[in-house]
């Protein structure tokens, strides 16, 4: 998997739609969690594991890295103008709507 770390500041259903929408298929399953709300997204490939509360996403399975590309093109197309990427030097990519600041991804 990569080094960097993708955020999605988002809500739930926009999620899937960009997943549907870019022909990712899989299944939708909310995970309890002691702290916060997680969903994961079950396709061939792996796993996409969401928690919305700071948009962090994380991606495991035998397919992971096929997976996290997949996401980051299907985020990439299909989230503007609603939403703007943004690259940190150190590859972390977070992507907000637009109108909201920096702050909010904190």
């Amino acid at each position: 998997m990569s080094d960097f770390k993708i955020k999605f500041q988002g809500d739930i259903e926009e999620l899937k739609s960009v997943m549907s929408g870019a022909g990712i298929e899989g299944n939708w399953r909310e995970m309890p969690d002691v702290q916060s709300t997680q969903w994961r997204f079950t396709t061939a490939d792996g796993n996409l594991n969401w928690w919305p509360s700071k948009g962090t996403m994380f991606f495991n399975g035998k397919g992971a890295e096929i997976l996290e590309l997949m996401t980051i093109k299907a985020l990439d197309e299909n989230l503007k103008p609603k939403y703007e990427a943004i690259r940190e030097q150190n590859g972390d990519v977070a992507y907000y709507k637009v109108g909201r600041g920096l702050s909010d991804l904190m």
